[in-house]
């Protein structure tokens, strides 16, 4: 059966949202419903640090094809080629997982739904010799016209699904039911690209996910990561550590939480850290970090390098390091390192 929790990207989700809630919904709201901001930054950060997005439990419908949405949506306003295609193939791949298990029925319905005409066939082709002589058959059950075949392999790098290497007579391309999966494994990918690109025409700008997406990418890149707990506080430079303690000027201040930023601590960690050091409520601080994030800090606004930050007399000791984020790598690869017995 084919259903829209599982493949999110197949469905009109602001009509189907609108029909399910009874009012209709936009982009805005989502964003402000609490579940459905929280799995759609799960979505964006399995995408960039996992590479495939994780089946969620006890989620409804309605939150799978929210969240995904709003996932989708702050892929495009990060204006990020990259994150846009570790987003696609991240959710393809969650798809690939349903798509191991559907039966013959829910694999034409999807690829109907995905515009990929695929008919059903009775093609054997010789596919190996046994030691007897014996030549054993692969039967091809499934046909896919040349155009909309190319539509989606093109341009997949990958001699697999080279027109080459494939099964091709009359116009059709003829495949077995394991590579039919794998082949709407790429339809989705395509589909789901499709689903961001459309999204860029909207008024409404999730900043927030999408900042929050390219810090996960930048930490990622620079090979640091932050637990689901936070930090680790003992893998911090000297002079991290004695900001975190006493933080007073606009410039110590910024160094501190942009440093949290660019690990990719999350908005609420530095929401507290900001009420604790500027003396804010807790609810005005998470504001101010909300707002620091969307308009770029940790992705375009990132931690002074060690250089900057002796400069301004911020560096308590030389540590050896020429940048805090490659200091803290480096401790924490350290303290990862088991100790001999």
């Amino acid at each position: 059966m084919l259903t829209y929790s599982k493949y999110p990207f197949i469905v009109d989700a602001r009509r189907y949202l609108s029909e399910a809630y009874g009012y209709q919904v936009s982009l805005k709201d989502l964003a402000e419903d609490q579940k459905v901001f929280e799995l759609a930054k799960t979505r964006l950060l399995d995408a960039v640090r996992e590479g495939k997005v994780r089946v969620f439990h006890e989620v409804n419908t309605e939150e799978e094809v929210a969240s995904f949405y709003l996932a989708a949506a702050a892929a495009a306003a990060a204006n990020s080629k990259r994150l846009e295609e570790m987003f696609s193939k991240a959710e393809a791949r969650r798809a690939m997982e349903f798509l191991k298990e559907e039966d013959e029925e829910t694999l034409l319905m999807l690829a109907k739904r995905l515009g990929v005409s695929v008919n059903l066939a009775h093609v054997k082709i010789p596919w190996s010799q046994l030691r007897n002589g014996k030549i054993t058959y692969k039967l091809l059950r499934y046909a896919v016209p040349v155009s909309d075949y190319l539509k989606v392999v093109v341009p997949v790098p990958h001699e697999r699904w080279s027109l080459v290497n494939s099964m091709v007579k009359g116009g059709l391309v003829f495949m077995d039911e394991e590579t039919l999966r794998e082949f709407l494994s790429l339809a989705s990918e395509k589909a789901i690209y499709k689903v961001i690109d459309a999204l860029r025409a909207e008024d409404y700008k999730p900043l927030l996910l999408a900042q929050e997406a390219l810090i996960a990418l930048n930490a990622r890149d620079s090979k640091v990561s932050v637990s689901q707990e936070g930090p680790n506080v003992e893998a911090f430079p000297p002079c991290m550590l004695k900001l975190k303690e006493k933080a007073e000027t606009d410039e110590e201040i910024y160094a501190y939480i942009s440093f949290l930023a660019s690990l990719g601590v999350d908005h609420k960690t530095i929401g507290d850290e900001l009420a604790r050091l500027l003396k804010l409520s807790p609810g005005a601080g998470e504001a101010l970090a909300r707002s620091l994030i969307e308009a770029g800090l940790g992705s375009t606004y990132k931690t002074y390098s060690c250089k900057f930050m002796k400069s301004k007399g911020l560096c308590p000791m030389d540590c050896g390091a020429s940048h805090p984020l490659l200091a803290y790598r480096r401790n924490l690869a350290r303290l990862k390192k088991p100790v001999p017995s």
